[in-house]
């Protein structure tokens, strides 16, 4: 039985680190984490984050109510962004990015899931409470945490 008009909406057409110059000109749609809001005068750009790596992604004050949520957003807001690959200009490529010769002009932004500050920017090395528990519990960091999380369930004498 078919639907008449009836759209299907995509939540992710690409991941983050796989867009590249391969896709300019197209609309993509991303899911991630917001890793870094910096507004440049009136531009605001987004590091945005998934677990294949980072793409820039820049709002336009052009689209008012997609600016205002750019606006509201802050690091580890989880979020969806639609729009069109194009090319970083001259002098603002990442050479240290698979995504750092393009960037994806945002037509619209929506939050799926807001964050609270975090205690610590994930990868800047601070030391938390949270750390200080899991160094407790023997799983501080190194050998101890990567076996403590990638132990299968039923082994070790684990409850599974």
């Amino acid at each position: 039985m078919a639907i008449a008009d009836t759209q299907v909406v995509q939540m992710r057409s690409n991941y983050c680190g796989l867009v590249t110059e391969a896709l300019l000109g197209q609309t993509v749609s991303l899911c991630g984490w917001v890793n870094r809001r910096r507004d440049h005068g009136g531009v605001i750009f987004i590091d945005l984050r998934d677990r294949e790596g980072y793409v820039q992604v820049v709002c336009d004050p052009d689209r008012a109510d997609m600016f205002k949520t750019a606006e509201d957003v802050r690091n580890e807001f989880c979020v969806q962004v639609r729009g069109v690959v194009r090319a970083r200009p001259d002098g603002t490529t990442n050479d240290n990015l698979k995504s750092g010769k393009i960037e994806v002009l945002c037509h619209e932004l929506i939050v799926l899931n807001p964050s609270g500050t975090p205690p610590s920017q994930p990868g800047d090395g601070k030391k938390t409470v949270v750390d200080g528990l899991h160094a407790g519990a023997g799983l501080g960091g190194g050998a101890q945490a990567t076996s403590a999380r990638l132990e299968p369930q039923g082994r070790g004498g684990g409850m599974g």
